[in-house]
C-alpha cells in the first residue's frame, strides 16, 4: 500500500521546523503563496522567499528520499 507508506515520511516543512530553519509562521505564509499559486512548489517559494538556498533544499529532498 503505497498510500500508507508515503504518509510515514516528514514532509520538508517538518523537517525545517525541526532543525530550526523555518518557523510555523513561514510554513503558513509558504503555503498560503502556495494556495494561491498551486503551480509553484513548495521548495521553489522557500528559496524564493530567502529562507533555504538550492543547496539546503536539495539537500533536504534527498533526505526525504531516505
Amino acid at each position: 500500500m503505497l498510500g500508507g507508506f508515503m504518509a510515514q515520511k516528514k514532509r520538508i516543512g517538518e523537517m525545517l521546523i525541526d532543525d530550526g530553519l523555518l518557523t510555523e509562521e513561514q510554513l503558513k505564509k509558504i503555503l498560503s503563496i502556495q494556495k494561491e499559486n498551486p503551480e509553484r512548489k513548495f521548495g521553489e517559494i522557500l528559496v524564493q522567499e530567502g529562507i533555504i538556498d538550492k543547496k539546503v533544499l536539495t539537500q533536504y529532498l534527498l533526505a526525504q528520499m531516505d
